[in-house]
């Protein structure tokens, strides 16, 4: 069971605002113990459960203002004068709803798993599809 310092410095790691040194000297330990607590399963799987609920939480709170943001969004779209304002909210929109496209083909991937395939193989193939008509 963990302690009540080891309990606090679950709390400062799952706010995310301290590094490894700022949270050793408010709970009162030193940094070795922190990185030992650390190592520590049962301590592991605390802050991994708090962060786990932060998620959570911080996921519904969007959820809720999700259709407020989406609205507002498209307001500065339709009502902004600067039209590069506009297009590049138009098109983080349409980004989130279909994805992003991309815009790179990597030939050398598609060309060397072509090249993978061995004749006598690809013989084989068309002599197998030759007798099947």
């Amino acid at each position: 069971m963990l302690n009540e310092p080891m309990m606090r410095a679950v709390e400062l790691i799952a706010e995310g605002q301290l590094n490894k040194s700022e949270i050793a000297s408010r709970v009162g330990i030193s940094r070795p113990t922190l990185y030992k607590w650390l190592d520590n399963e049962e301590f592991k799987a605390e802050v991994h459960s708090r962060l786990h609920k932060e998620r959570v939480f911080a996921e519904k709170m969007i959820e809720a203002r999700l259709e407020f943001a989406i609205n507002k969004l498209h307001e500065i779209a339709k009502d902004s004068s600067n039209r590069r304002v506009q297009a590049q909210t138009l098109q983080y929109l349409v980004d989130r709803a279909l994805g992003k496209p991309t815009t790179r083909v990597d030939l050398d991937q598609v060309t060397s798993t072509a090249q993978g395939v061995e004749g006598d193989v690809l013989d084989a193939e068309l002599d197998k599809w030759s007798k099947d008509e």
